[in-house]
């Protein structure tokens, strides 16, 4: 079966078939699905931290050729899509049991509804058997089409926790207008243990590819999140290289995301960074003690202060940023000086941000943290040759929630086990080049 899998990614890459997203899953890893991966037909999956493509050899043996052509352009545009990493980086925002069960309920239908709005438009095959594929029109959900993955999230969850407060008070008989809870149990009797578990098979793959991240962090999430753009940027970079060396056409709204992906963005880091900030805040907690219920007075219970010992928690406002400076004699003084300035607005512009400043060219020369009350040091330490490790090794030590490293890219990459589990921003100065192709988002400032 192995053949016919390649002979299938063959033609649609040849020049019959013509097939840009046969190319970019062809830039990635593929291999047979065995029985507990769960995939009945194809998916994307992470595979020690890969991105790979496995398919069902039975379903094959079985499927129309036009059937498996559909399935490789619906894997591929998950990938062009970065799904991926955008369901990673979202799931790192929810804290509430609710909202993450919530999330991991209607995460694969909203990423499903965004691919296959998109290639409804160029596949005629899918357009000929709709029923067939999960639309957002379909019933239960009768969503418009044409939104993001985020927004059919975001209309999804409201909707499945409306429904589940709706069936609540439908069990103590109380009519609140809603649907008694019927969306909510209908998604439910899909998921994993569910009574109708299987009757969507596009979504096992996505079930199935839960299992690799399911153990991670919030902080090892949006980091690997990261990692996985590089990667996928790299598959879709050398897919349309191919494809432009063979003449290939390509739809409008695929040239349109194609040319958004490899792109390098221009946009100030301070606004990034500001970005990053109100995303963390809005949902980061700590660990915390609270008051005990006016319920629990009469029980025989010490109490000091009228606190329980109980585990609670608490919004966490503080956010905490490593700014790695790289003084090396390849920085020019006007380079460092911008770096300083927007970091001397930063320490006024916000009291909760607690900001530490590592200077270092092959190694650490000076740490320090500025604040409302503590400035910038503007005396500058190295001017040597550059490595990144040293740094970033430091970085590891504090733990904060972002960090950045201002560099002009003159050194080699840092070494893997170095890589911090936070977010990772390479602020990189004019016409420079990248330091981590895997790792990292990079953000190149403009030269003005």
């Amino acid at each position: 079966m192995d053949i016919d899998f390649s002979e299938a990614l063959c033609y649609l890459i040849s020049g019959k078939g013509n097939n840009f997203y046969a190319r970019t899953l062809y830039a990635l890893q593929t291999r047979e699905a065995r029985d507990r991966d769960g995939i009945p037909m194809m998916g994307v999956m992470l595979v020690e931290r890969l991105l790979v493509l496995l398919y069902n050899v039975a379903w094959m043996l079985k499927a129309e050729f036009q059937d498996v052509v559909a399935t490789i352009e619906h894997e591929g545009l998950h990938v062009i899509l970065e799904h991926v990493p955008r369901k990673l980086t979202l799931a790192a925002t929810f804290q509430t049991p609710q909202d993450k069960e919530s999330f991991r309920r209607v995460t694969h239908w909203a990423e499903d509804m965004a691919t296959n709005c998109l290639l409804f438009g160029s596949n005629e095959y899918m357009r000929d058997h709709l029923t067939e594929w999960i639309v957002p029109e379909q019933e239960p959900f009768r969503l418009p089409r044409g939104l993001t993955y985020e927004q059919y999230v975001a209309l999804l969850m409201d909707r499945d926790q409306q429904s589940e407060q709706s069936g609540v008070a439908k069990a103590k008989g109380q009519n609140d207008g809603g649907d008694g809870g019927k969306f909510h149990e209908f998604l439910k009797s899909q998921a994993p243990g569910g009574s109708e578990v299987g009757s969507y098979p596009q979504l096992m793959a996505h079930f199935a590819a839960d299992a690799a991240t399911d153990s991670l962090s919030d902080e090892e999430k949006q980091g690997l999140a990261d990692e996985l753009k590089h990667k996928i940027q790299n598959a879709v970079k050398i897919a349309m290289e191919e494809h432009t060396k063979s003449r290939g056409t390509l739809p409008g709204f695929l040239q349109e995301l194609i040319g958004k992906l490899l792109t390098p963005p221009k946009i100030p880091w301070i606004r990034v960074l500001r970005d990053h900030v109100i995303t963390t805040r809005r949902w980061k907690w700590r660990r915390s003690f609270r008051r005990a219920s006016r319920r629990t007075v009469g029980l025989a219970i010490e109490c000091p202060n009228n606190y329980l010992a109980l585990p609670s928690k608490s919004r966490e406002r503080t956010f905490t940023v490593v700014f790695c400076l790289d003084t090396s004699g390849s920085m020019n003084s006007n380079e460092l000086e911008v770096a300083l300035n927007e970091l001397e607005h930063l320490r006024t512009a916000d009291s909760d941000i607690q900001v530490t400043i590592i200077e270092s060219d092959a190694g650490i020369g000076k740490e320090y943290q500025i604040s409302a009350r503590q400035p910038v040091e503007w005396s500058l330490s190295g001017r040597g040759g550059t490595s990144f490790d040293p740094a970033l090794a430091r970085a590891r030590e504090l733990k904060p929630d972002l960090v950045i490293y201002y560099t002009d890219g003159e050194a080699p990459a840092p070494q893997v086990h170095n890589r911090v589990p936070c977010p990772m921003i390479w602020l990189l100065t004019p016409n420079s080049k990248t330091p981590d192709p895997d790792w990292g988002h990079v953000i190149e400032m403009q030269d003005k």
